[in-house]
């Protein structure tokens, strides 16, 4: 995994993540190797236009996960890959947003290579 993320940074493909994610992994030292993960990565804002769509795609989804669910809507926007440990229920919400992405299982990014 680290391997991929180098290759792609140093290809100047910088993967993209959202802004709640960030938030959401800052909030703990025990995630510092995910931290350093996310440093190459381009933050997509949570805008206030998406605020609604947000919300309608929670309620669809009968799920709470504000973070989860605006990941679901930028990665949906432009069909990205998803990397993340909570495949269920990213597709889940994917499926009741009747959008396609791809989510690829990520339990453990482990310490980077040099």
């Amino acid at each position: 995994m680290w391997a991929d993320h180098r290759a792609r940074l140093e290809l100047g493909i910088a993967p993209v993540t959202t802004a709640p994610v960030v938030a959401q992994v800052s909030r703990s030292d025990r995630q510092a190797q995910l931290r350093l993960f996310l440093r190459g990565c381009a933050v997509v804002a949570f805008a206030p236009s998406q605020t609604h769509e947000v919300g309608a795609l929670l309620a669809v989804a009968g799920s709470a996960d504000v973070v989860d669910a605006h990941l679901v809507l930028v990665a949906g926007a432009s069909q990205a890959t998803v990397l993340t440990a909570d495949v269920a229920d990213l597709l889940d919400q994917a499926v009741q947003r009747a959008r396609r992405i791809g989510a690829h299982s990520v339990l453990d990014l482990g310490k980077p290579r040099a």
